[in-house]
């Protein structure tokens, strides 16, 4: 039987965690530290811990945290994003919406709609493709992983495919296979992977040549083994959704004489033919912070950067991307919650880019504004909870802190953070953000660390303040 941990004063807090964090192999990370009591209002916070609090840190995934509060705020949580086909029957468009939950069920539903109009007979579909450019300051490696998709206005299937390989014969090439081959269309394919012998390492990595359209597949896997399959991004979204729209229009005796791409709306105003629309936002934001989806994350930003509201009176200019929009939005709705636009810089909205920065100050800030919105439930079960659920489900198991803390990982080389709230059993509700940066340890250790931090948050008790000497 686990002996039930003591409870801690707040005042003893601080050499509690001195104790984890200036440990030897932390002599080289920096950590930032922000521990306060949940209150309305500033004035009613209590700071029970605070360590470099305003000094800017790489917060990997709790970006998402200020993505998804204000995409709460700006647009709300019943907002879904719609994708439609405008047209006079027999010349169609489709205007790419961004809506990352998109699958070929929804493509079907299109087609089924158009088909109760009686339209059997396209002559011309456009698709109104921008053409947006992956984020410029994302590492490359990032770029071909299934998490590194980018969000793009004809996102299907979340922008991802699978690569099997296959082992064959000892000193042959792995056997690869696609779930999807026009996802590489265009794409040379470079396979410099082999069959090894059963003693030998097993391991299946990819790679793009830069500057060219060209994958490299590498790896060994063993003789008589198993097959491996690995998650890529669709590395050319709008090919992959056209020619996965044709396919099930055909599929559903639709015809289309021709599909055209093109980057400019057009000029006058066409009636709208088919819909479909994504689960409420509530939802969206739901699968971003439990799963820490970065498609999802980014589709949000560029979703508010689309649908700024009048009352933020933002000014953009013709170099503005609906990511930089949205990031502009970001900012300007945040600020209306007591978030301090000096505590963080952004690139992104899913925390993927390591020039995102943000203080622990900041992170606290959005988590106690939210905690007074009218939408404070949505945002709180939003996040992961310990030991039961999202990417938490792991984590404090069998601990005091298990159930009673919602929190947004992050992770990256180097990188661990967690931030969020936690209501001890003995103690009020708090706010917290704990960030490690430059960490040479495993990334076990880093959470291990940080865990460690939390479980002493989760035993506190209230304690009479210590006289002054």
């Amino acid at each position: 039987m686990t002996p039930t941990p003591a409870l801690i004063c707040p005042a003893d807090l601080p050499d509690r965690v001195s104790q984890i964090i200036d440990q030897p192999d932390f002599a080289q990370a920096r950590w930032g530290i922000l521990v306060q009591t949940l209150a309305a209002q500033p004035s009613q916070r209590e700071t029970l811990l605070a360590r470099d609090r305003e000094k800017f840190f790489i917060p990997a995934s709790n970006v998402k945290l200020l993505t998804t509060a204000a995409a709460l705020l700006t647009i709300g949580p019943e907002y879904r994003i719609r994708t439609s086909i405008f047209g006079d029957r027999g010349n169609l468009q489709i205007s790419g919406s961004g809506d990352p939950s998109l699958t070929d069920r929804q493509l079907t539903q299109l087609a089924q709609q158009l088909k109760q109009r009686g339209i059997t007979q396209i002559a011309q579909l456009t698709l109104i493709d921008p053409a947006p450019a992956p984020n410029p300051d994302w590492t490359w490696g990032d770029l071909q992983t299934d998490y590194g998709a980018i969000a793009h206005p004809f996102t299907l299937n979340h922008n991802a495919h699978s690569l099997t390989a296959t082992p064959q014969g000892l000193g042959q090439p792995l056997k690869l296979a696609w779930s999807n081959a026009r996802a590489i269309a265009g794409w040379t394919i470079v396979n410099q992977t082999q069959t090894v012998s059963p003693t030998q390492a097993e391991f299946l990595t990819t790679d793009r040549d830069l500057g060219t359209q060209t994958l490299i597949i590498r790896g060994q896997l063993r003789q008589g083994g198993d097959p491996d399959t690995i998650d890529l991004a669709v590395l050319n979204p709008t090919t992959v959704f056209r020619d996965r729209l044709q396919t099930i229009f055909t599929a559903e005796n639709i015809t289309i004489n021709r599909i055209h791409l093109t980057t400019t709306p057009p000029a006058r105003t066409l009636p709208e033919l088919a819909f479909v629309e994504s689960p409420p936002i509530a939802k969206l934001i739901d699968q971003t912070n439990q799963d820490s989806d970065n498609l999802y994350a980014e589709a949000l930003l560029q979703t508010i950067g689309a649908n700024p509201p009048s009352r933020l009176r933002l000014k953009f200019t013709a170099e503005d991307t609906t990511t930089t929009t949205g990031l502009k939005t970001l900012a300007a709705t945040l600020a209306t919650i007591g978030v301090d636009r000096a505590g963080y810089e952004l690139v992104d909205g899913s925390g993927l880019a390591r020039l995102n920065l943000a203080t622990p100050t900041a992170l606290v800030q959005t988590l106690q504004g939210m905690h007074s919105q009218p939408t404070r439930t949505v945002f709180q079960t939003s996040l992961p909870i310990a030991a039961q659920s999202g990417t938490l489900t792991n984590r404090f198991r069998n601990t005091p802190a298990a159930g009673i803390v919602q929190a947004k990982t992050g992770t990256m080389s180097g990188v661990a953070t967690l931030s969020g709230y936690i209501r001890p059993k003995n103690y009020r509700p708090l706010a917290f953000s704990l960030l490690l940066n430059q960490s040479s340890l495993p990334a076990a250790k880093n959470r291990a660390s940080i865990d460690a931090i939390v479980l002493l948050l989760a035993q506190l008790k209230p304690c009479p303040t210590p006289p002054v000497p």
